[in-house]
């Protein structure tokens, strides 16, 4: 039995080394709390509740628990196994690996410390075998202890993985792949009224056993919209009576297979037709209907449990996911996490489907899709966009960055990046009142512009409506719009999944930034000058530049100023004494150290202690907008405050997040010096 105590997993991590670079990660999971800096070591609280030390980096991994081993495959580390238990037996590959013991619970526990592992994963049935676990420990081997059907876990489990082993883009591609699916399932119950959700008994392997309150079934019932008959009894896995089951008289009855039955349809078959033929259950309404289900747990547990949700969400509502295939959504996790065709059956009798679903980029259903942009219009489209034209270079990248590049079919000139947008043709030089002619004969599903579009009025936004083209408004360079923005580029296009992992990126730095940046005083803020493109034009307060600066903990010297984008006179700077000056420079004029040059020698500047000092900053702006918002912020705080942030690598990010997203490479300067 899992052990219930409702810890959150919580990893205290300082540096994880990336490739040659040295980069501060916040981990993308919400329950990381706290972060030390020693160097190379995580502190992790695993499911039982323990304080376990992990010292990286973990090469060597024995694993005594077959759902962390499929995991393990799925996160690109099943070469980092030199020992498994008896039951774990796939994928195929890992048949390879030496057997150290027959389950969690007795393990050979010399043979695992002759193995000097780096850490032994096990399950939590380790836990009760106290004289294995503590044999192990003594030989200075760690152990985490994790049951992955624990389904309010698992997104913990897996990111905790992806830490500790080196592999968090993929664990986060795992994550979001799961989020995306039970995204989609809660939308689709969400509106359900009690009275139209099926009575549901779920049976154990074991004849009346149940799952009750506090279990991972009664869970995954309630989250597909069901209601669990055996919801209120208090234990998580009771031995209920016939009288009672048949009392509450369920719609839908599932019953697991047994491990015997793996993959085969024969014992599937057996075990539905003993649930169909007993006596005390012949008028129950999931028996009189046959809604007898058999499952292998598999489904629920790691990798595969968005497959697991879509099968018992079809179940209990057929219509409201008639498009839905889970069976084809579990081929596609197996491709795409294990490399493996999916063989045999394992949920019987199969259950109809009308419309395979895709991977999460790819849109799910026909249904409308809308938005709310920035002026507050409801932007609505039947379906998610096919064709979709950028009148803004922030939203072409983040366009790119959803995977929706192949959708893109105009741009407006400053639209340059990444390389493959110079295939597509150009429509309008800018977003500011813009020939409408070329828009109209492509005639997108959707148009995406900044606020200049209508800067004067709304009649271009008009026109293009009446045109059928949805246009959506927003101010992708805004702090306080970046994560909005991406989330509804990702509803119009399709792809919540990819939008929700990108977010999850910004929002792990910008914890990062206001973690170290806790505390510190208002007399020990920096002063910043922050220069537009053109001498002595500043920010105030309403201002992009002004909240960014105020983000990493600036004292902005023009914020009282009574525009959002003054001129100001070098007198007035002078006076000011800013401790850094940071100024604006396109990337695709590479001549930064001349311009550095000259504002180093600004004769007005010269008692200025941000030029004494030489803390002078020039950077693009590109590299606060969309998906390169992290890197700005990061370059910003490390420039105002270099000790907090002494470990952190904006560049070697910089570089990450363009491989990552555009598959480039940094071959270009952003920042200087």
């Amino acid at each position: 039995m899992a052990i219930q105590k409702g810890v959150l997993a919580v990893i205290l991590i300082a540096l994880v080394v990336l490739a040659a670079y040295a980069i501060y990660t916040q981990m993308g999971s919400k329950e990381v709390a706290t972060e030390t800096l020693e160097r190379a070591i995580i502190y992790v609280i695993d499911g039982t509740g323990r304080n376990v030390t992990v010292k990286l980096p973990v090469e060597r991994v024995v694993s005594l628990n077959s759902g962390i081993t499929e995991l393990l495959y799925a996160l690109n580390c099943g070469d980092k196994i030199i020992g498994r238990d008896a039951l774990s037996t796939f994928p195929p590959q890992v048949l390879e690996k030496r057997v150290v013991g027959g389950s969690s619970y007795d393990p050979n526990v010399e043979l695992i410390v002759e193995l000097q592992p780096d850490l032994v994963l096990a399950d939590d049935m380790l836990f009760y075998n106290q004289e294995a676990l503590t044999k192990i420990e003594k030989a200075g081997i760690p152990v985490i202890m994790e049951n992955t059907s624990n389904v309010t876990r698992i997104k913990a489990i897996i990111t905790n993985l992806g830490i500790i082993l080196d592999s968090k883009s993929r664990a986060q591609e795992i994550v979001s792949f799961i989020e995306f699916y039970e995204n989609l399932v809660a939308e689709r119950v969400r509106g359900i009224p009690p009275d139209k959700k099926p009575l549901v008994y779920i049976e154990w392997y074991t004849a009346w056993q149940s799952f009750a309150k506090g279990s991972a079934g009664d869970k995954i019932i309630f989250d597909a919209g069901g209601i669990n008959i055996a919801a209120e009894i208090d234990q998580p896995a009771p031995i209920l009576s016939p009288e009672f089951v048949v009392g509450k008289n369920p719609d839908i009855i599932l019953r697991m297979a047994p491990s015997e039955a793996k993959g085969n349809v024969t014992a599937f078959k057996a075990v539905r037709d003993e649930i169909l033929a007993r006596p005390e259950l012949k008028t129950v309404k999931a028996v009189k209907s046959e809604k007898v289900y058999v499952y292998d747990p598999i489904l629920l547990e790691g990798v595969r449990y968005p497959a697991g949700l879509l099968y018992w969400a079809k179940c209990f509502h057929p219509e409201v996911f008639a498009d839905i295939d889970p069976e084809a959504v579990h081929s596609q996790i197996m491709q795409k996490f294990l490399g493996m065709p999916l063989e045999g059956v394992y949920f019987y009798p199969s259950l109809p489907s009308t419309k395979p679903v895709g991977s999460p980029q790819s849109e799910i259903s026909e249904k409308p899709v809308s938005v709310i942009d920035w002026q507050g219009v409801t932007v609505t489209l039947q379906a998610p966009a096919k064709t979709v034209i950028s009148l803004s270079s922030g939203f072409t990248e983040l366009i790119y960055a959803l995977g929706c590049g192949d959708k893109l079919i105009g741009r407006d000139s400053y639209s340059k990046f990444p390389p493959d947008v110079l295939n597509k043709p150009v429509v309008a030089p800018h977003s500011y009142n813009p020939p409408l002619e070329l828009i109209l004969e492509l005639k997108p599903d959707l148009l995406v512009s900044n606020t200049n579009l209508v800067y004067d009025n709304n009649e271009t936004r008009r026109k293009l409506e009446e045109a059928g083209i949805a246009v959506y408004i927003d101010e992708l360079s805004r702090p306080d719009r970046v994560k909005i923005c991406i989330r509804n580029l990702g509803i119009l296009l399709g792809v919540e999944a990819k939008a929700e992992e990108i977010i999850n990126l910004i929002e792990g730095y910008e914890s990062l930034v206001q973690r170290r940046l806790a505390g510190v005083k208002e007399s020990d803020k920096p002063k910043v000058y922050l220069e537009l493109f053109r001498e002595w034009n500043t920010v105030a307060m309403g201002s992009v530049g002004h909240s960014l600066l105020e983000f990493v903990g600036a004292i902005n010297i023009a914020a009282d100023l009574p525009t959002p984008y003054p001129i100001v006179s070098p007198e007035y700077v002078v006076s000011k004494n800013p401790d850094v000056i940071i100024r604006m420079k396109m990337s695709w004029d590479p001549d930064f150290p001349t311009l550095w040059e000259k504002l180093m020698s600004r004769p007005e500047l010269q008692g200025v202690s941000a030029v004494k000092n030489k803390r002078v900053y020039l950077y693009d702006p590109s590299i606060t907008q969309g998906v390169m918002y992290p890197v700005g912020i990061l370059y910003w705080a490390k420039w105002l405050y270099p000790d907090r942030f002494a470990d952190v690598d904006p560049g070697a990010i910089h570089a990450l997040l363009l491989q990552k997203y555009f598959g480039v490479t940094l071959d270009r300067v952003y920042v200087y010096p």
